[in-house]
């Protein structure tokens, strides 16, 4: 009886270990609220804009987007609850610039930078639902600590753009899973040792 409560506990650590490092993802669509700091931030903790003329524009009912009309930039911040090999980022972009779409220029911690052209021009409600919207993907591979970082987004060199649907997701250092692996491992050993 002993035994079958001691690997009931282990099982549970294992269980409970892996929930704790699982993928983590911070979202927004803006769809809610209407301004960055009442709903528009979404699961990220906190999002700010460098300019007073950027806003969330509700092209559609409903269907929310952050529009930086000038050259202005998008900030989110967002803290990982533990450490990360890649921080993949995903959104829908537009410009409005009638005539040149630029670039989607992504920075992370103000020093890993990316950039993807835009083709979309002109466009007001960047997404899925909208056929003329460029999608922007980036993955950013490194060391990334637990605790707080922050997520620029920009256009150059065409100032003005829309994005919407923004979501970042983290994947936990490998160690994680190998300490899950050699925990379960060693359940498992003393399990079969003990008859259980």
């Amino acid at each position: 009886m002993r035994n079958r409560v001691v690997l009931s506990l282990a099982a549970a650590a294992a269980c409970f270990s892996l929930n704790v490092h699982a993928v983590e993802t911070f979202a927004t669509d803006f769809n809610v609220g209407t301004n960055l700091t009442n709903g528009g931030a979404g699961t990220f903790s906190s999002a700010s804009f460098s300019g007073g003329s950027s806003s969330i524009d509700f092209p559609v009912a409903g269907d929310g987007v952050a529009r930086m009309p000038t050259a202005e930039f998008l900030t989110l911040n967002f803290n990982l609850s533990s450490a990360a090999t890649n921080i993949a980022v995903n959104f829908w972009a537009s410009s409005s610039n009638s005539t040149s779409a630029g670039n989607a220029v992504v920075t992370l911690d103000g020093m890993s930078t990316q950039t993807q052209a835009i083709s979309a021009i002109n466009q007001l409600n960047p997404g899925s639902n909208n056929a003329l919207s460029t999608a922007i993907s980036m993955v950013f591979s490194g060391s990334f600590a637990a605790g707080a970082h922050s997520l620029k987004i920009d256009n150059t060199p065409a100032p003005g753009f829309r994005v919407d649907d923004i979501t970042v997701t983290a994947v936990p250092e490998p160690g994680t899973y190998a300490m899950l692996l050699a925990g379960l491992a060693a359940v498992g050993f003393v399990a079969k040792r003990r008859g259980v």
